[in-house]
């Protein structure tokens, strides 16, 4: 999506704010998509101290803001 219009993030940081300012997506989403980066480098750098219990917790808490990014992202990718 941002490749297409000529732009490339320098990391999984910033690839939400660059789609915020493309407004592929709302700066709420990304927001969330930071905290997700956040939460998956916990998962794999943390993998044997994070219980299920709170891969299960962050999973119920926030599966609707996931549920949200996903439908605009293919909303964009359906253009």
């Amino acid at each position: 999506m941002l490749a297409e219009k000529g732009k490339h993030a320098t990391g999984e940081e910033s690839i939400g704010e660059l789609l915020a300012r493309q407004q592929i997506v709302t700066t709420d989403q990304a927001e969330n998509m930071k905290r997700m980066y956040g939460f998956r480098n916990r998962l794999v750098h943390a993998y044997g101290t994070l219980s299920d219990e709170k891969v299960a917790e962050y999973l119920r808490d926030h599966l609707s803001e996931i549920e949200e990014l996903l439908v605009t992202l293919r909303g964009f990718a359906s253009k």
